[in-house]
């Protein structure tokens, strides 16, 4: 696990609360680009459902198959809905401060996370 030699049950261990960060963390991310569309009512009522999904995709991960990959699809699947809001707020009739900059930013977290998906050669 990044360069530390772990045993197997430890790393499936630390890997159950990384899976829930970081699916609550792309699920929140995709949501704050729905408010930037300026429905911010609307989500802060979707947070619940966006713990539960976070909840959902660790438990998936934990019962099923605890591939990075599901977790890759899962990011990929949540930043390109980011990522079309953001690019529609630029176009928006009302000025969505940063919009271009946060577009920007998803797109390189999805570049990231197809680089990292490549085999080590």
């Amino acid at each position: 696990m990044h360069g530390f030699e772990l045993a197997p049950e430890t790393v499936r261990v630390l890997w159950g609360p990384l899976y829930f960060a970081l699916g609550l963390l792309v699920a929140l991310v995709a949501l704050a680009s729905f408010a930037h569309l300026g429905h911010g009512n609307i989500s802060r009522g979707l947070v619940p459902a966006s713990v539960g999904l976070a909840f959902v995709f660790s438990a998936i991960t934990q019962l099923g198959s605890d591939s990075f990959l599901l977790f890759v699809a899962y990011e990929a699947v949540m930043m390109t809905f980011a990522l079309g809001i953001y690019i529609a707020c630029l176009w928006c009739p009302v000025e969505r401060r940063g919009a271009g900059l946060l577009a920007l930013g998803v797109l390189l977290t999805l570049v990231a996370a197809a680089v990292d998906t490549q085999p080590l050669t």
